[in-house]
């Protein structure tokens, strides 16, 4: 079973026990998403430098030094070598965003669910959130984010998240404040400002601004 069928299945019956409010084993499923996601970004670490590494390699070969039609040959040359390597971005970072969302509101609508999370982690999905909610850069873009918060490791399943929590509160508080109030900041909003007083986590500034904008 390659990839996309995989992440598609375990969906389809994340989706069936939320529709059914089943919270807890909703979260197992999409917490299984987010983890064959994990997976999958660890295995593309090596073939994303290699594409790389050969974009480049392409660029000189059209003339020897680097120019205008290198910013065109360049990631042409990456995608087409992702592609071939059976890598979707759009694809893993679309999946990975949904699934945050929905696992999200799991946590939201199971408090006690919420209370046996690790604190760190589910700042860092929330920080990845709010970042993707914001922004209208290219799935790359948001990929590069993404490598910001997490790094693959070579030797484990997990991701080593990167960012110390008063950092990741500091980018989550850039975005409630300077960026765009949408329907998804919103949902983002509630679901964040009752994870933060599950975990007793609300003399902070990032707390103090969504009951800001609450009120």
């Amino acid at each position: 079973m390659d990839t996309r069928t995989q992440i598609n299945s375990i969906i389809r019956n994340a989706e069936k026990l939320h529709q059914s409010e089943d919270y807890i084993n909703a979260f197992q499923e999409w917490d299984n998403v987010v983890t064959v996601l994990n997976i999958k970004i660890k295995t593309t670490k090596k073939t994303r430098m290699f594409t790389k590494f050969s974009g480049w390699i392409a660029g000189f070969a059209t003339g020897g030094s680097l120019g205008p039609s290198d910013l065109i040959i360049v990631p042409a040359v990456n995608k087409a070598l992702l592609h071939a390597f059976k890598i979707d971005i759009e694809f893993l970072i679309r999946k990975l965003s949904y699934s945050l969302g929905q696992r999200q509101a799991c946590l939201y609508n199971s408090p006690d669910l919420c209370k046996i999370t690790d604190y760190r982690q589910e700042l860092t999905y929330f920080a990845f959130s709010y970042h993707v909610a914001n922004s209208v850069e290219t799935s790359s873009e948001k990929f590069n984010k993404l490598i910001e918060l997490v790094n693959p490791l070579e030797d484990s399943l997990d991701l080593q998240l990167k960012k110390s929590v008063p950092s990741l509160l500091d980018d989550i508080y850039e975005v409630i404040s300077n960026g765009r109030i949408s329907q998804e900041i919103r949902m983002l909003n509630l679901y964040l400002s009752q994870f933060l007083e599950t975990h007793k986590k609300t003399n902070n500034s990032v707390y103090k601004q969504i009951t800001y904008i609450k009120n």
